[in-house]
């Protein structure tokens, strides 16, 4: 989408709810610093930073959307300590997450491996030495052959 559709639909936001938007730049600063600053080419990381933030304001949404769209109304909830801290700290989880888990799940894939190759490698021994199968000389640098 080119940049001026964006700046449009940024414009009418700010005339037709002020609030609301209010409301989301202070509650989701963490997923548009994420967005901004990720590199990855379908911003990977930035996602669940960003679905995190939105699912906690929705119930801050909902309030405003019931005492009235104003800008004084949304940032008093929005700077509601409590409000403040579950929406940040959710979506600093989730970068966590996004950036952690990766790497978690990649070592115990490696590590499984690691275990299967050693338990195929003892069972190749013991079917060698049952079935009287001369050792094959094996250059140490084949990764397919060891």
């Amino acid at each position: 989408m080119s940049n001026w559709v964006l700046g449009l639909g940024t414009g009418v936001c700010l005339a037709l709810m002020p609030g609301a938007v209010v409301l989301g730049a202070i509650l989701l600063a963490p997923a548009v610093v994420a967005m901004m600053i990720d590199e990855s080419a379908g911003k990977s990381a930035s996602k669940p930073i960003l679905l995190c933030g939105i699912a906690t304001a929705v119930a801050p949404g909902y309030l405003l959307w019931t005492i009235g769209p104003e800008i004084v109304s949304a940032v008093s909830i929005a700077t509601n300590p409590r409000q403040l801290a579950l929406s940040w700290s959710l979506q600093g989880v989730a970068w966590l997450s996004a950036e952690v888990l990766p790497a978690i799940i990649r070592a115990s894939l490696n590590a499984a491996s690691s275990a299967r190759i050693a338990v195929l490698r003892r069972a190749r021994a013991r079917i060698e030495t049952e079935w009287s199968i001369p050792e094959v000389a094996v250059d140490p640098e084949d990764p397919v052959a060891t």
